[in-house]
């Protein structure tokens, strides 16, 4: 069998077919469609479908007796059906979320030519790069890697970077200001090591995000790249919403001469 996987497996697309029908469909003690039901409807293995069931189960939405069938317990709310997270690392931190960090390397490395052209920097440029894996519920939710200035990133490897982020000592404890420039979103799968860092199988789909910040008086560039678990977290956006245009009885008008 060959070590690379779907990068989203059938049996995860299928559970969430399920959680929208048991949404929509069901009450708590109807019964559930059969396994063999399921696999002629999607085409599947009875693994498969079993896999897909088995993690209804564990959330409590279903129960299954054998002998008897599956029955549905909870039809789930769809704020309760999708237990992914969202929001920044730093984010997280500060709302004393169960999270945390192990830091995996730590260390002065010469630029690669992808994270020079990032930094515009040369390749022959050193930066101090932290590698990371962040922890979410005691689970892996992220591969980090950052690129910094070397002065910058010695002070934090000083610090104890289990409980917060980057960012956070950045501005609470050394005092160093920061803005940031950019964001990029890619869509790629786990390649041997990061899957096995974050507990999934080799080719699962990560969503890659790139943040270039500019750091420092004066400014110099800092790289994070963040490999997120699809299935435990997804990117939202807050747009600013239009201000309603002004009426023309609010605009203001020239004031009058005053005459002699």
């Amino acid at each position: 069998m060959s070590q690379f996987l779907n990068p989203f497996p059938k049996y995860m697309q299928i559970r969430q077919l399920l959680l929208r029908r048991l949404q929509q469909e069901f009450r708590p003690g109807d019964p559930f469609p059969s396994d063999k039901a399921l696999m002629s409807e999607f085409g599947v293995s009875r693994e498969t479908v079993r896999e897909a069931l088995h993690g209804l189960a564990e959330d409590g939405w279903i129960a299954r007796h054998r002998g008897q069938g599956t029955f549905v317990l909870e039809a789930p709310s769809p704020k309760q059906a999708d237990r992914r997270i969202s929001g920044l690392a730093e984010d997280l931190s500060d709302l004393h979320a169960d999270t945390e960090s192990k830091v995996l390397e730590k260390g002065v490395v010469r630029v690669p030519l992808d994270i020079a052209a990032r930094l515009h920097s040369g390749a022959d440029e050193s930066a101090y790069k932290f590698v990371r894996v962040r922890f979410f519920e005691g689970e892996p939710l992220s591969y980090v890697e950052t690129y910094l200035p070397i002065d910058i990133g010695q002070r934090l490897a000083r610090l104890d970077l289990e409980r917060s982020s980057i960012m956070a000592k950045l501005r609470q404890t050394l005092k160093v200001p920061f803005t940031e420039k950019s964001q990029t979103i890619e869509a790629v799968v786990a390649d041997a090591m990061v899957a096995r860092l974050l507990q999934v199988p080799v080719g699962a789909p990560l969503l890659l995000i790139s943040r270039l910040l500019m750091v420092g008086v004066p400014e110099r560039p800092m790289l994070f790249r963040s490999h997120f678990r699809a299935d435990r977290y997804f990117y939202t956006v807050q747009l600013a919403q239009p201000r309603p245009a002004r009426s023309s009885a609010a605009k203001s008008t020239p004031k009058r001469r005053r005459t002699a």
